[in-house]
């Protein structure tokens, strides 16, 4: 047994390493762009573009390792074949052997499950305080040379994740096995039953030239638009947007409750502006390398103010990302503070909240019978919660979800999706425990959609997350999508947070026609650059239909450039602003899902209104070249991503990725990489590509999203 913890620890030793030297390929080839040299095939941009935090939740992080051992072989390669070496791997065919000790553990490289089930079982049968132990270590020894501040970001996130994982494998009743929680984590999924063409990228077959195509469509554009203009129907939109149900969403404002203005924004850390970093540049209304500010939270409430709102919807996520040192108290606290900030700014209006996967202790573990802190913590929330929202504690159920009557025919119904979440290691205990919180979470929403239809009322229905993500399990996604389908003719608005980006998800039914649309807000946090945001919903007062909505923001990039220069007071006047409508910056006849898939197909044709489109996901806040740019597969993932509510669809609707090049002489057509321990073919490349995308999902799942923000931020200051 020792041998094999010593050989186990080694293994994940070398993944993290060579992580981390990928990482830190990132952010020395982009120093070296914003000196004048030129990255090896000007593709480390296009690269990033899929690697940023962004988009992370929507590649499996095999595919990422497939993108770097293809643009960078000269890194990738000599660490697979050391990995290989110090795990005592081998291939043989399209298998692989691992010797550990006197044990041998052999399985298929056909797919990422058994990869994942394995080392799930290596896991369970190790040591972990061995395991955990050498992970910080080696944590401290790879992230320093990418100026990371190891000391603080290493133990804190790596001890409050990873007991919790060891914990929820090794549970005594119910027992899980490694294929369960693989299955929970979104590794082990079963082919897709079906192509869905119609939510695809659009196949250009016609012969017109992508000029031809341009001019056609940007005419039928103009002859669209001129006609409204005649039937006067921009006008009749503001009449209705004046006598509509008007409801504000807010979400993830992750606000940091010691900010300090003037404090450093360069930190060693994801995010920085507290006093404690020494003195910078941090503004007092944020940073795009900072949590928010409580200041930021107060101009947005005075602006919702200004909308005179019916219904006000907090989706979830308060605390901080500074997930290396959050504590039980902490948590608690900035959930307090927004209680109270929210009660004193919108005096007479009520507040609907839903919980995030941040307010849990730790961050996104959420378990009623596994964990103490839950209870504890929805007692509390229901208690601070329930005068703003103006429910009782009874009215909620113990996973937080709850259902309200609005007003005579609208009802609002809130679930906690945190259930669904693959980040919260112990859903596959809540699903199959001895009392399964999931399935009592899934029956409350059948429920609550059966009494509304019966009572002739239409629901908005709203959880943190959006489904679609690989965060997202696929098992639940499938369920949560049947649900809606089954209501579609009672759910009238769908909105969601998590993601901090400007996005939808379409559903289709099983005739592959859209039925419904969840709409992602993005986030008043402005941490990985992306300027402060929330929504406006209209939603007509007879039949509750969304017929529009507005999205305001709070534009950062003036301000910091004013900073940067040398400034030291700005005067704004209505500094929240609108930027823009749903209907009239799309050109859209109404906000149905037809109108959103027509706006997809659209996309293939047109550059222009899906750059605008991007260039929205994060509020407007870059204008660089590089961001601008998107790729035949930027597009494709694009569309992918709005138009599948299911993880495994949405993979499906990717092209296929290129194969990854044999190490030392080429593969696939020919780039020959170079270096690399000349053995293994394609074999290892699966391998190693298996191998480390788990390690890197079960060890720094919080982790490395958090770094290559910090790599980013490195990147942008470099240019």
């Amino acid at each position: 047994m020792v041998g094999m913890r010593r050989q186990w620890t080694v293994a994940l030793g070398r993944m993290l390493w060579l992580l981390s030297v990928t990482l830190a390929s990132f952010s020395a080839s982009s120093a070296q762009r914003g000196v004048g040299s030129k990255a090896r095939g000007g593709g480390a941009d296009d690269l990033w573009s899929h690697l940023s935090p962004a988009v992370f939740r929507q590649r499996t992080l095999i595919g990422i390792a497939r993108l770097i051992a293809d643009e960078y072989p000269d890194v990738f390669w000599p660490a697979a074949g050391e990995f290989m070496e110090a795990v005592g791997m081998e291939t043989v065919d399209d298998r692989i052997v691992i010797t550990i000790g006197n044990e041998t553990i052999d399985f298929p490289v056909t797919s990422e499950c058994p990869v994942c089930k394995a080392f799930a079982t290596l896991i369970k049968v190790g040591n972990y305080t061995v395991l955990e132990t050498a992970v910080i270590d080696l944590c401290v020894k790879i992230f320093k040379p990418l100026g990371v501040r190891v000391d603080t970001l290493c133990p804190g996130t790596i001890k409050l994740q990873g007991p919790h994982i060891a914990a929820v494998l090794n549970n005594p009743n119910p027992r899980v096995t490694a294929e369960e929680f693989c299955e929970y984590i979104n590794a082990c999924l079963a082919p897709p039953a079906k192509s869905h063409p119609n939510r695809r990228p659009t196949e250009v077959g016609d012969g017109r030239s992508t000029r031809q195509r341009l001019s056609r469509r940007q005419s039928r554009q103009t002859e669209r638009e001129e006609q409204r203009r005649k039937e006067g129907s921009v006008e009749d939109e503001t009449r209705q947007k004046q006598a509509a149900i008007r409801v504000v969403q807010l979400t993830d404002i992750h606000v940091e409750r010691n900010y300090a203005v003037g404090s450093s924004t360069e930190c060693g850390l994801p995010v920085c502006c507290l006093s404690k970093w020494g003195p910078g540049d941090a503004w007092h209304l944020g940073d795009f390398h900072c949590n928010i500010p409580k200041l930021t939270i107060e101009f947005f409430l005075e602006r919702v103010k200004t909308f005179s709102p019916d219904v006000v919807l907090f989706s979830g996520d308060v605390p901080p990302h500074t997930v290396w040192e959050e504590t039980e108290d902490s948590q608690m606290a900035c959930t307090e503070m927004l209680v109270e900030t929210l009660a004193r700014n919108l005096s007479g209006y009520t507040v609907y909240p839903i919980i995030g996967n941040h307010e849990m202790y730790p961050t996104n573990l959420f378990s009623l019978n596994d964990l103490t802190y839950t209870r504890g913590f929805v007692d509390r929330w229901k208690t601070l919660w329930g005068p703003l929202a103006n429910i009782s504690a009874n009215d909620v159920e113990d996973s937080g979800s709850y259902s309200v009557l609005l007003r005579p025919g609208l009802r609002l119904v809130t679930f906690n999706s945190n259930y669904f979440y693959t980040l919260n290691w112990y859903n596959v205990l809540n699903d199959k425990g001895r009392s399964p919180e999931t399935q009592d979470m899934r029956r409350f929403l059948e429920k609550s959609l059966k009494d509304a239809k019966t009572n002739g009322e239409k629901v908005i229905l709203v959880g943190h997350h959006p489904p679609g993500g690989s965060d997202y399990l696929v098992k639940e996604s499938r369920w949560l999508v049947q649900l809606v389908l089954n209501y579609s003719d009672v759910i009238v608005l769908m909105p969601s947070g998590h993601t901090h980006i400007d996005e939808f998800r379409l559903m289709f039914d099983d005739a592959d026609q859209p039925q419904a649309v969840v709409y992602v807000t993005p986030s008043i946090s402005a941490g990985g650059k992306k300027n402060p945001s929330m929504r406006v919903y209209h939603l007509d007062a007879t039949t509750f239909k969304v017929i529009d909505y507005d999205h305001y923001f709070l534009d950062l990039r003036p301000v910091l450039e004013y900073y940067s220069s040398g400034g030291k007071a700005i005067d704004w006047k209505m500094m929240i602003t609108l930027l823009y409508s749903a209907r009239s910056e799309y050109n859209l006849p109404d906000l149905s899902p037809k109108s959103w898939h027509e706006l997809l197909k659209r996309f293939d044709t047109d550059p222009a209104l899906l750059a605008k489109h991007r260039a929205h996901g994060s509020a407007d806040s870059s204008s660089s070249p590089a961001a601008q740019r998107c790729s035949d597969y930027c597009k494709d993932s694009h569309v992918c991503r709005m138009a599948n509510a299911n993880y495994d669809d949405y993979v499906n609707c990717l092209p296929e990725p290129t194969p990854p090049e044999r190490p030392g002489n080429g593969g696939g057509g020919g780039g020959g990489g170079t270096g690399g321990s000349g053995s293994g073919g394609s074999g290892l490349a699966q391998v190693v590509v298996s191998t480390s995308s788990y390690l890197c999902s079960i060890v720094v799942a919080l982790l490395v999203p958090r770094l290559m923000v910090l790599v980013q931020s490195k990147r942008d200051f470099a240019k």
